[in-house]
């Protein structure tokens, strides 16, 4: 990428002065008009030889609908497959079992879902989004997986606007005469690039897709602004694209920032012009900060998932984006070996900091020397450093520090530094390079997308290409105990907690796949492993109370029983086991009681009203 700066900036400026130099020569030869041209009338000329500006008006008028149609067919077919894979990973928490996308009338609920909702979680446009699916398709995920393709293609067809009018104010006229076709190859190939495949198929990495969609409406309301008569609609637009896009997700913060470089390379003449044109403007954009801080602020940091305090260093975090960043440009280039989940590993070694250290200096490098020398070309590391930063650079994201979505918009920088310096070296023939390469990703999407045809496949690729992840190893242990093969999801389990045994939800998944398989002893010691690391962990005090009562040690089953209804008063199968253990100690009253709390929760219950019948009529003898 420092080569594709670097030389696009040398050459665009060659390749100006060339055509300008042609330009004067090619005045210099041209004849006065013969007088047979001058007899022609408007009229003749007009009917039966169109004028030059007519014919390339009508041209450019059909590029720009085939454009956006070829770009939407594409995008199509590299992801019809994908409708089918099953929700996978955060899918769970954030659709699955997520309560508060289930009622439509509960507005509050949509907006704050609980912090057990990974990745809606302070994003809550994408939980009301999550709220319209339910209520149109419920659990059926091919409509998640429709909606999350209508937003990548309305994502593409503002990434083709905000292209076109960007080039078109390009300094080089090369670029400002093929603006159209330039912004179209880059939003083709952006659109069905396979790196994108986690961002789009992955029906939760929809905040990323969305915000990614806002951003875009943000440049594109500004341009739009600047050759409108309606200045404070496109204006308004851009500030409310940019609101709704913090409401997406948090990357959305580098948006003001972004286009306020953009505008000073691109629009203003002099910098005073930022604030002497566009300042209410400004103000407003920058406004929406307030709502970031509210959403951070009130789901407590994502529920505490981001933050300098939660066991990785800014250091560790630092090298391992050194590392990671470098693995991303590898992926837009050779788009191979693509993972699923990184896991939350750090990457502390030199042998693999180092390379990837002095690229990215190298890089940083080239951004401010392409800048120093006034050249637009700089927006393309600007825009790839600045939308990585907030996840890439030293504020820790325990959940996963390394990540194929946030690639997303950064992707954009390389593929229009390709496709310039295609189009400057293969000159009129660079747009069969673009041709021959759209398939390719679109072959190569459509085998990602494979991938995504069910958990066992994504999570076993994913063991296969990270074999020390454990997330992954557990992953696997839902499949299987989901396929009803309970031996070899404790054998997963059992690598997950090897490799990461202070986590209580492998611990806890490990322990009911032993308990499923008749081995109470070893489900009794995980589970206590899995509430002594997680004190309030509801579940595994109710599963180690049923292990516990297998084995006949009724007194410590029914303590743990009792803390599970402490924690979840709710949970009608909690008072069931509790009263269950009550009978078997012989507390009869205690245990009506509960069968009457039951009852309580659920009314049908037929086990507990016949158990409360038999302690009625034994209570009579």
């Amino acid at each position: 990428m420092v080569a594709l700066m670097c030389s696009l900036d040398l050459f665009g400026k060659r390749l100006d002065t060339a055509q300008l130099m042609a330009g004067k020569q090619k005045k210099k030869r041209t004849s006065r008009p013969s007088r047979e041209t001058e007899a022609v009338s408007p009229s003749t000329q007009s009917v039966f030889n169109p004028a030059p500006d007519a014919r390339r008006i009508s041209s450019s008028r059909r590029h720009l609908l085939a454009i956006p149609a070829i770009i939407c067919i594409c995008a199509c077919i590299a992801y019809y497959n994908s409708f089918n894979g099953p929700f996978v990973f955060d899918d769970i928490q954030a659709i699955v079992e997520n309560p508060s996308i289930q009622d439509m009338s509960d507005v509050s609920a949509i907006f704050f879902p609980p912090l057990s909702a990974t990745g809606a979680v302070g994003r809550p446009l994408v939980n009301a989004s999550f709220a319209l699916n339910h209520a149109a398709f419920d659990t059926d995920v091919r409509g998640y997986h429709a909606t999350n393709l209508l937003i990548h293609l309305f994502a593409s067809l503002l990434l083709f606007g905000v292209l076109r009018r960007t080039f078109l104010r390009a300094s080089s006229v090369p670029l400002r005469g093929h603006a159209a076709h330039l912004a179209g190859a880059v939003a083709l190939l952006w659109s069905v690039h396979p790196l994108l495949t986690e961002s789009v198929t992955a029906v939760v990495q929809r905040n990323e897709s969305m915000a990614g969609m806002f951003m875009l409406g943000t440049f594109y309301g500004f341009l739009r602004s600047l050759e409108s008569k309606s200045i404070r609609l496109w204006l308004g637009i851009a500030v409310g694209s940019c609101l709704l896009g913090t409401a997406s997700k948090e990357i959305t913060a580098v948006c003001p920032v972004l286009l306020v470089i953009y505008d000073r390379l691109f629009v203003a003449e002099r910098a005073s012009q930022l604030w002497g044109k566009r300042k209410w403007f400004y103000v407003s954009l920058f406004a929406t900060y307030g709502l970031l801080l509210y959403l951070v602020f009130h789901t407590e940091g994502r529920n505490q998932t981001v933050g300098f305090d939660l066991g990785i260093s800014w250091w560790q975090y630092l090298c391992t984006q050194c590392a990671g960043i470098p693995r991303y440009l590898g992926l837009a280039f050779w788009p191979v070996n693509l993972v699923f989940d990184y896991g939350n590993a750090i990457v502390v070694s030199p042998i693999k900091v180092i390379p990837g250290a002095v690229l990215l200096v190298a890089l940083v490098g080239a951004t401010v020397w392409v800048l120093f020398r006034k050249s637009q070309l700089g927006f393309l590391g600007i825009w790839f450093f600045v939308i990585l930063a907030p996840s890439s650079s030293i504020l820790p994201l325990t959940s996963q520090t390394l990540a194929e979505h946030r690639m997303y918009l950064p992707l954009i920088s390389v593929i229009v530094a390709v496709v310039l310096l295609l189009h400057y070296v293969l000159q009129r023939r660079w747009w069969i390079a673009v041709v021959c390469l759209a398939p390719l990703l679109m072959v190569r999407t459509v085998s990602r997308n494979n991938d995504y045809s069910s958990a066992m496949c994504i999570w076993s690729d994913t063991v296969q290409k990270v074999p020390l992840n454990p997330r992954a190893h557990n992953g696997v242990g839902i499949a299987y105990s989901a396929l009803g093969d309970e031996a070899a999801a404790a054998s997963s389990f059992q690598r997950a907690v090897q490799q990461a045994p202070e986590n209580a939800s492998y611990q806890y998944n490990l322990g009911s796949s032993l308990l499923s398989l008749g081995n109470p002893d070893g489900a009794i010691a995980a589970f206590q492993k899995a509430v002594q690391f997680r004190p309030e962990y509801e579940k595994a005090h109710n599963d180690l109370g049923n292990a516990l009562a297998m084995v006949h040690r009724y007194s410590d089953a029914l303590a743990h029983f009792q803390r599970a209804a402490r924690l979840n008063a709710q949970s009608p199968m909690v008072w069931m086991n509790l009263a269950n253990t009550y009978v078997a100690v012989q507390q009869y009253d205690k245990a009506a009681s509960a069968y009457q709390r039951v009852l309580t929760l659920e009314p049908d219950n037929p086990e507990a009203r016949q158990n409360l019948r038999y302690l009625q009529k034994k209570r009579q003898r």
